[in-house]
Parts: structure tokens; C-alpha cells; sequence
């Protein structure tokens, strides 16, 4: 745009500058020796710079236009792919965000998962603790209660021996006591035959 700015003005600047001359050989038409033949020759090639000037300026004018029209239509197509890859970013983005936000609920759940188990788990050492605690009390119970049945028994199978042996005693007294009156009645017969 610079590069036709330029020439554009060096165009205009030799456009005043050949009126100028122009405007200067204006006496040229009132030089003598000068015929009208001559003077319409000199507006004619007048016409003809002017006419090639223009010329000239149309077909830089055209060149810029068409350069710009490219430039503009590279920029265009630059724009698009710029404007794709913006959304191409943007959907990317998007996708990364709602990515993030899906792990991050990812994390919660596992956090709030972990914290719920953390205290199922004291709660079952807990209740673990209570149930060896329970069983070991039961099985204290029954070794208390086997502990006196044994004990129970124990004294009973005594209680039976004492009398056995009580028993026993009793009758073996009673035997002696049998014996001594039998050996007793012996001798008084004995005895009673003998002074007869």
C-alpha cells in the first residue's frame, strides 16, 4: 500500500509538473511561427502524456488492487486458520476443563469413598474388639463353670469315697464284733463241755 501511495504521487507530482510546463509553453500557441497545425499537435501530445499517465496510474492502480485483493484473501485464508485453530483451542480446552472437572468428582468419590471406609474400619476394630472381648469373657465363664462342676465332682466322688470307706469300716466292725461273739460262743461251749 506504501509502494502505490508512492506512486500515486509521483504520478500526480509529474502531472503538475508537466501542467506546469504546459502552463509555461502556453505561449507557444502565440510564438511566432507557430501555425494552428502546430498548436493542435502540441494539445494532442498533451492529451497523449496525459492519456499514458492515466494509463499508466490505472494499470499501477489495478497491479496494487490486485495485490491487495491477494493480500486480502491471504489474509482471509490466514484468518480462517487462525479462527480454526482458535476453535480447535477452544474445543480442546474444553474438553481438558470438562476432563478436570470429571477427575476432580473422580476425587471427591475416592476421598469421600476412603474417608467412609477409614470409619467402617474403626467401627469394625471396634466391634472386633468387643466380640474377642465378649468371647474371651464367655469363655472365661465356662472355664469358671467347668472349673466348678469339676470341683462339684470332686467333692462328690470324696463325699462317695469317705463313705465308702465309712462303710467299709462299719462293716468290717460288724465282722469283728460277728467273729469275736462267734469265738465267744465257741468257748463257752467249750467250756460248758469240758466241766460236764
Amino acid at each position: 500500500m506504501a509502494d502505490l501511495n508512492l506512486k500515486v504521487e509521483n504520478v500526480a507530482k509529474g502531472n503538475k509538473r508537466v501542467q506546469s510546463e504546459l502552463r509555461e509553453s502556453d505561449g507557444l500557441h502565440s510564438l511566432p511561427g507557430t501555425s494552428g497545425a502546430e498548436s493542435v499537435n502540441i494539445e494532442s501530445l498533451q492529451q497523449q502524456v496525459q492519456q499514458k499517465q492515466a494509463m499508466e496510474l490505472f494499470e499501477l492502480t489495478t497491479e496494487e488492487l490486485d495485490r491487495l485483493y491477494q493480500v486480502h484473501q491471504k489474509t482471509v485464508s490466514e484468518m480462517q486458520q487462525l479462527k480454526d485453530q482458535l476453535d480447535q483451542s477452544q474445543k480442546h480446552n474444553s474438553e481438558l476443563l470438562m476432563t478436570n472437572q470429571n477427575l476432580e468428582s473422580t476425587n471427591q468419590q475416592i476421598l469421600t469413598t476412603v474417608a467412609e471406609q477409614s470409619r467402617e474400619i474403626v467401627e469394625l476394630h471396634c466391634q472386633l474388639r468387643q466380640a474377642q472381648l465378649l468371647t474371651a469373657t464367655n469363655q472365661v465363664d465356662k472355664m469358671t463353670t467347668l472349673c466348678s462342676i469339676f470341683q462339684e465332682n470332686i467333692r462328690r466322688r470324696e463325699e462317695d469315697v469317705a463313705e465308702a470307706q465309712t462303710r467299709r469300716s462299719v462293716q468290717a466292725a460288724e465282722e469283728a464284733v460277728m467273729q469275736k461273739d462267734q469265738v465267744t460262743a465257741r468257748l463257752q461251749a467249750l467250756c460248758l463241755f469240758i466241766t460236764s
